[in-house]
Formats: C-alpha cells, structure tokens, sequence
C-alpha cells in the first residue's frame, strides 16, 4: 500500500492555489525552496500557485510534507493550519539545532555522499541537499 492512497478520487478545490501560496509566504519559502524542499520544480510550484495546474497525488504528499500541514488540508482546506503554533514549532526547532548541528558529520563526509548520491542518480551535485531529521529537528546541508 502506497502513501498516497486515502486521497480521494477528486481533485482540489478551487481555492487550493491560494491556500498553497500563502502557507509558502507564511513558511517563508520562496517557489524555488518550496520546489527543492518537496523535490518539484519552481514551475511546478508556479503553476500550481496560478491555477494552471494541480499537482499529482504523490506531490501533494510532497508539499505537506514541506509545508508541515496536512494533505487534507492543502488539497480541500479540510482541518486548520495555525501560524501560532508553527511559530512555537519553528523556535523550537532552532533552540533544538545549535547541539544537533555539533553532532553533525563533519562536512567533507556530507559532500562525499552528496557526490555519490549525484553519481547515482545523474543529478548535479550542488542541487543535492541532504537532510538530517535527528529528534523532530530537520537540518538541511
């Protein structure tokens, strides 16, 4: 069973590329980091955002992921997102990360295994970024 299979058979309301938008604002993600961070393109995001088109199931599994809210939320505003409580999410976040960036691998290690992973998969280096989820704290290097 895959992780996208409790969406139903619709597609989004009409509201769904301004609730994408202004969850991206409120994040503080522009197109691109919203592209990188749920692994689309910015024009994916851009289209998304202007109506045009609307995202496959397995990339709105992707962009609440990176939005930090549900799938249900983002495709049909069903349920909430409250900015008060991201904002105590994402202080948290930062005090948890000073000790967490310390315990981290030393850089040379990270840039080896982001060159292997480029080598793998025919991506370019640079555009890979590896992400640490250590304690509920997502560290992007």
């Amino acid at each position: 069973m895959n992780d996208f299979t409790f969406m139903p058979p619709r597609r989004p309301d009409p509201e769904f590329p301004k609730r994408l938008k202004a969850l991206r604002i409120r994040r503080g993600l522009s197109r691109s980091g919203l592209g990188r961070a749920a692994a689309v393109s910015n024009t994916c995001v851009m289209h998304w955002e202007a109506g045009d088109t609307y995202p496959r199931p397995e990339n709105f599994v992707k962009l609440a992921s990176a939005l930090a809210t549900t799938r249900e939320w983002l495709s049909w505003g069903e349920g909430t997102t409250d900015l008060a409580a991201d904002l105590a999410v994402a202080r948290s976040a930062e005090e948890k990360a000073e000790p967490i960036r310390r315990t981290l691998p030393d850089p040379a290690v990270v840039q080896r295994h982001r060159q292997a992973i480029a080598a793998e998969t025919g991506y370019d280096a640079a555009e890979i970024i590896i992400v640490f989820d250590l304690g509920g704290c997502r560290l992007a290097v």
